[in-house]
Formats: structure tokens, sequence, C-alpha cells
């Protein structure tokens, strides 16, 4: 866990983590998070099996869905 891969795309280094790691960091369930990933609410990319989650856009993403909803 903890594997990261960066991909260059238009000169922006964009890191991605693994699903559990991503879970971890947010302080979220995985199972939650990888239904978000299944139905493209969060920026991921798909590895093989591997979901591979965007940290910082979802984080972005999930603060956003907090104000609509009237969470934190």
């Amino acid at each position: 866990m903890g594997q990261t891969a960066r991909m260059n795309n238009s000169n922006q280094i964009k890191t991605f983590v693994s699903i559990q790691s991503a879970a971890s960091e947010l302080g979220i369930p995985v199972s939650w998070l990888e239904q978000q990933a299944q139905s493209n609410k969060i920026p991921t990319i798909r590895a093989g099996r591997r979901w591979l989650v965007h940290l910082e856009r979802t984080r972005a993403k999930l603060t956003e869905l907090a104000e609509q909803t009237g969470g934190a």
C-alpha cells in the first residue's frame, strides 16, 4: 500500500494513490470510496483491477460534496 504512480500530462504532475491509501488518508471507508470510483464521482484511473485515486482532487471533491449537503 502507499504506492504512488506519477503521470506527466500537459507539463503537470498528477499523483495517484491506491484506493486503500486514499481512504486511510481521507478517513473514510474503502467500500464507500470504491462505490464513488465505480460511479465516476471522484477522480480515479483504473490500473488493471486496481483503482488509483487522485488524492488532492478527491479531497477537494469531498469538501465540495460536504458543503452541498450541509456537512463540514
